[in-house]
């Protein structure tokens, strides 16, 4: 009898990607940025107030209206919180 290898051919499974924290660490960026992503969508974006109304004296603490510009665009006539207008202030998206 003549001599010869014999090899099956199995064939392999390809390996499952499962998502890891030890996976995750490796790509810094992509979890910063996600995380940024979950932020804006829980919470909302920052804005900076622009402008403000108000009667009498007017401060920012008496206003009645106030303006702010962030990632979205303009915002207008958002009522002040407890306070006054904040000259920094986290709104929600507004997905329209």
């Amino acid at each position: 009898m003549a001599d010869f290898d014999v090899e099956s051919e199995r064939r392999r499974r390809p390996p499952r990607h499962r998502l890891s924290v030890e996976k995750l660490l490796e790509h810094p960026r992509l979890v910063v940025a996600a995380g940024l992503v979950l932020t804006a969508l829980v919470f909302g974006t920052p804005h900076l107030l622009v402008t403000y109304q108000c009667m009498g004296g007017c401060t920012r603490a008496r206003a009645y209206s106030c303006d702010y510009l962030g990632i979205q665009g303009w915002r207008n006539n958002q009522r002040p919180m407890q306070g006054g207008c904040r000259l920094i202030r986290i709104i929600p998206l507004k997905f329209r």
